[in-house]
């Protein structure tokens, strides 16, 4: 290193030895972890799911940055431990034409897929079906292999500018592979900069903030139509009681009838015979010689005895029916703690996703302002160890994109947002019939629904829905 370091060369190794490299060894082993159980938990899943699909490009993303992270730190702690593993290799060298340039690629290539995934999610907020149409399974690979290439692409200057050739030592004695960089190299490493550096990081803070926005204002109102819900499910509970009342009244009455059968008995014809409860009062029937009613519409005795069969088996049925309306009909929870939770979670992730990636975006600024922040220039020392700062917080914010936009967090959701798994076929009517198709009872349905269309809650249907 240079002798006129702003940053001195033992500083810079002292911090290097007693912080970053510890840290950092500790956060790359924990990531690459972490990013394997993520990659083979989304593998068991199987399933061709288009947010599962951009998880698990994400996931591979990050355990090749925590893969090529690794080894860098390796170096930078042998190096600043002063030990030579390979004579025939600068390690310097290595590490700067190795390393260096191909965690950014892999960096970039996350933070592209986070603000897919973001934009993708705050639009299943606001427009589920339309999600559907537009995010299929074809073009989500698509865009993904796109991500992947094109940036691949742009970092080919720098990859193709440098390189490691072999060198004679001093005394002579042996040759030693150390780095050799093209004329074009200082314009390469601007061209990188300013297309996948600066321009992206500024996007992706961008295009999360807004995104982070629109899905909580998504949230919020469907908040308030939850709300709407709950207190229309009240006066449905409460309708529901009376019916279950009423129904048990008719059961009790049905039960309690008196059916008198105006036939006489064997020993006394004159005397009819009585059916129901005694304390009930009987109004008898004049019977004739034979025993038989004039009342013209009991015949005999048969006949009678069906219908009371007839009236119990009613009876019964109405029994079962009302515990059928008891376990059928739905009772809804208050959701708004749901609400608010999600909405803080989602609110906590972007603000992570934002802070860390602001110490990268003043990185690449900085780079711009100072022609001396370059390696083996005056800042050379400052520029590696912001660089590895950078890195660092990389790799904290890996779980944090991951779980922006994991597809289980708006499962909660499912009862009034319709899921965008559902056919694409269905109309709003088909979508609110399907809201209540848990209600057996076709007049209280219709009536739930109808609370719903003559309320304001109805346009949050509409709006969700599209």
């Amino acid at each position: 290193m240079n002798s006129t370091q702003l940053l001195g060369d033992a500083m810079f190794i002292f911090v290097n030895k007693t912080v970053m490299i510890p840290v950092n060894m500790v956060i790359t082993i924990l990531g690459i972890l972490n990013n394997i159980v993520t990659i083979v938990v989304f593998i068991r899943l199987a399933s061709t799911d288009t947010m599962t699909i951009s998880l698990t490009a994400l996931a591979v993303s990050d355990l090749l940055f925590f893969c090529l992270t690794l080894p860098n730190f390796i170096i930078s702690a042998l190096v600043s431990s002063g030990i030579q593993v390979l004579w025939s290799v600068d390690l310097k060298s290595l590490q700067y034409i190795g390393f260096v340039w191909q965690r950014p690629l892999f960096h970039k290539i996350s933070i592209t897929i986070t603000m897919f995934v973001s934009c993708e999610r705050s639009l299943c907020v606001v427009k589920p079906f339309l999600v559907k149409r537009i995010f299929t399974r074809r073009r989500v690979i698509a865009v993904l292999v796109a991500i992947f290439f094109s940036l691949t692409a742009l970092f080919m200057p720098v990859y193709v500018s440098g390189g490691l050739v072999k060198e004679q030592t001093i005394n002579g004695t042996h040759s030693v592979l150390t780095m050799n960089l093209a004329p074009e190299r200082a314009l390469a490493e601007q061209i990188v900069h300013l297309g996948s550096g600066f321009s992206l990081v500024v996007a992706s803070q961008i295009i999360i903030v807004i995104s982070t926005i629109v899905m909580a204002e998504g949230l919020r109102r469907h908040q308030r139509f939850r709300k709407g819900a709950s207190s229309t499910d009240q006066r449905l509970q409460k309708k529901r009681t009376e019916l279950d009342l009423q129904a048990l009244s008719d059961t009790d009455n049905c039960r309690n009838r008196v059916v008198p059968i105006a036939v006489g008995s064997k020993d006394n014809p004159g005397v009819p015979v009585v059916s129901g409860d005694s304390h009930t009062k009987v109004k008898a029937f004049k019977t004739d010689q034979k025993g038989v009613a004039k009342n013209p519409s009991i015949t005999n005795s048969y006949q009678r005895s069906e219908e009371l069969s007839r009236q119990q088996k009613d009876c019964d049925k109405k029994d079962v029916r009302k515990k059928e309306v008891q376990t059928s009909m739905p009772i809804l929870n208050d959701p708004s703690s749901k609400e608010h939770r999600l909405i803080k979670t989602v609110f906590t992730l972007a603000v992570m996703h934002v802070v860390l990636n602001s110490p990268v975006l003043i990185h690449y600024i900085y780079y711009y302002i100072e022609p001396e922040f370059r390696v083996n220039l005056r800042l050379g020392n400052l520029y590696l160890l912001s660089t590895d700062i950078a890195a660092s917080l990389h790799c904290l914010n890996g779980p944090p994109d991951i779980s922006v936009g994991d597809s289980n967090i708006f499962s909660e959701h499912e009862l009034t947002l319709p899921s965008t798994d559902m056919p694409q076929a269905l109309r709003r009517n088909d979508i609110i019939s399907n809201l209540f198709s848990s209600l057996n009872e076709c007049d209280l349905r219709k009536d739930y629904i109808g609370n719903y269309r003559s309320q304001k809650t109805f346009t949050a249907i509409e709006g969700l829905i599209g």
